[in-house]
């Protein structure tokens, strides 16, 4: 069986018109050149899925036979690379991912016997919880604090408490200044840029819904 989201995304793409495609086509090709690039389908296709409750990533589909990789925190997000697959031993779906937080890849359950959902829908939406900037680029400019300041007047758009933005490319670390920096486009006006996730002192700034 396949996840919901996969199927939804299916169903959606049999049904859509022409008009509904020029829509979709204009709301990725972000920069208005006509085209989109291989990195934006890829992200655009790519299926994630949030930790919904406390579980583990193991080695194999086979629990019997996998030894564990690493405990995975509620909130965290991986990447589906595969199935879900069911685990005949146990009667348990399971999937083939990625985490997101420090690329480690092995198998999680996605459902416990008792109905426990270990995975949910989602993990490619942010949530503002301390307010702070859009940029265009990712680097932020190791200029005198002045010229900074006046570039980042002219090229920036403050987020606000409670906004919610759509990840793009996902947090890497900006070496100058030891940010966590997230291409992302907001959901309330469709602009895009560059947002600090976390920064050097552990100020977290947004979080997964």
């Amino acid at each position: 069986a396949k996840p919901e989201a996969a199927a939804d995304k299916e169903e959606a793409g049999a049904e859509m018109t022409e008009e509904e495609l020029a829509r979709l086509f204009k709301s990725l090709d972000e920069e208005d050149e006509g085209s989109i690039s291989e990195s934006t389908f890829i992200n655009f296709v790519r299926q994630f899925l949030k930790v919904a409750k406390d579980t583990v990533m193991t080695s194999e589909l086979v629990i019997k036979d996998s030894k564990t990789l690493r405990r995975l925190d509620i909130g965290e997000v991986v990447e589906v690379l595969t199935g879900p697959i069911e685990e005949t031993n146990v009667s348990l779906m399971r999937v083939h991912a990625r985490t997101v937080r420090d690329d480690v890849e092995g198998w999680i359950t996605l459902e416990g016997n008792q109905g426990t959902a270990f995975l949910s829908e989602g993990g490619n939406l942010f949530k503002v919880i301390t307010e702070t900037i859009l940029t265009e680029a990712f680097e932020l400019d190791g200029s005198s604090a002045k010229d900074v300041t006046r570039k980042l007047k002219d090229t920036t758009r403050k987020l606000k408490v409670g906004e919610v933005v759509e990840v793009r490319e996902w947090a890497k670390k900006e070496e100058k200044s030891g940010l966590m920096r997230m291409k992302c486009r907001c959901q309330s006006d469709g602009a895009s840029g560059w947002v600090t996730t976390v920064g050097n002192q552990g100020t977290v700034y947004l979080e997964v819904l």
